[in-house]
Parts: C-alpha cells; sequence; structure tokens
C-alpha cells in the first residue's frame, strides 16, 4: 500500500497521473484518457485512449507492459520491438507514437508504449459472423504483401505474422501489421 502511495506522489510530482484501470494501477500522462481494453496477451494488455491534448482528440492505442524487465528474453523482445517501430515508416506497419516516461528512474517495473488505434484485428473477423468480399480479401491481401515487402527490404523479418497481428480498421478496411516482438535482422 505504501508503494501505491509513493509512486502515486512521483507521478503527481512529473506531472502523470495514476489510474486505475481493467484491475490494475497505469502510470500516465494526463493528456491520455483510458477508454476500454482491447486486446491481452502474455505482454500484458492494450487498452483504447483519447489523446486529449490534440485538436480534435485522437484515438489511441496504448499497450502496458507490466514487469517488463522482470524476464531477460521478454525485455529484448520490447526493445526490439520498440526500436524496429521508431525505424519504420510505412502505412501499412504500425507506427509508434510515443513510449511514456517512467515516473521514476530507478525500479520501474511497467512500459507504456503508445500507437495508433485499429478498430479491430483479421483474427476477430475471421471468427465473426463477417464476410469479406473476394475485393476486401485482395486489398487486405495487397497491403500485407507492401508491408511485408517492406519489412523485408529493410533487412528485417517479422517471425509471427499471423491474423491477430494483422490490424484493420474496418470503416476502411486499412491494414496495418504489428507486434514485431519477434523480428529479426538479417544480412545478405
Amino acid at each position: 500500500v505504501w508503494m501505491r502511495a509513493l509512486r502515486k506522489v512521483i507521478a503527481e510530482a512529473i506531472k502523470q497521473q495514476v489510474v486505475h484501470f481493467a484491475g490494475t494501477d497505469w502510470s500516465i500522462d494526463p493528456r491520455y484518457k483510458l477508454q476500454k481494453k482491447v486486446g491481452s496477451g502474455a505482454y500484458g494488455f492494450v487498452c483504447s485512449a483519447d489523446d486529449v491534448s490534440a485538436k480534435p482528440p485522437k484515438a489511441v492505442a496504448i499497450k502496458k507492459v507490466a514487469k517488463a524487465f522482470e524476464d531477460m528474453v521478454d525485455a529484448k523482445r520490447i526493445l526490439r520491438e520498440i526500436r524496429l517501430m521508431r525505424q519504420f515508416d510505412h502505412p501499412n506497419v504500425v507506427r509508434l507514437l510515443e513510449v511514456e516516461e517512467p515516473p521514476y528512474i530507478e525500479d520501474f517495473e511497467d512500459l507504456y508504449i503508445v500507437s495508433e488505434l485499429i478498430s479491430t484485428d483479421l483474427q476477430k473477423i475471421l471468427s465473426s459472423k463477417t464476410k469479406l468480399t473476394g475485393e476486401q480479401l485482395q486489398y487486405l491481401l495487397y497491403q500485407l504483401v507492401c508491408a511485408v515487402h517492406y519489412i523485408n527490404s529493410c533487412n528485417v523479418l517479422h517471425r509471427d505474422l499471423k491474423p491477430s497481428n494483422l490490424l484493420i480498421d474496418i470503416q476502411t478496411c486499412h491494414l496495418q501489421v504489428c507486434d514485431l516482438g519477434l523480428a529479426r535482422g538479417v544480412s545478405h
């Protein structure tokens, strides 16, 4: 209990808010208003948020990686993902907006990765009753090929392409590849 109170005091001093959301404490910039949980996995989970500093407010995704440095293998994957997201610049690869600065440097555990918010992923579409048209499938495949070509042209192999790592905006049928934690650089 005293550790939670200490973190709250530190967070306030550096202009962060501590929000209890989805059963856990989040130390984030007050400009982000958490909305709802949108996904989860071994890393932790992702929620949607509004960046109220943008005019008009912009929807973003925030991935909370709890205890990011507890396991060396996971820490390397997280670092690799952040480094690649910072370098990549392609419309079909998810874009990193920022990595939230920790509220305290020593012994910080949680990491917050802010990226674009995309409404769903291909796995959710495939398991729903929604049927994709031939034209939609063709457009999604084209975007996937463009993304893989771009990633490979940067001498990187994704190594974890699967429907849940293909984000799709259901309004525009725009696809973005995500989850670069298992990606590896290759030399020719």
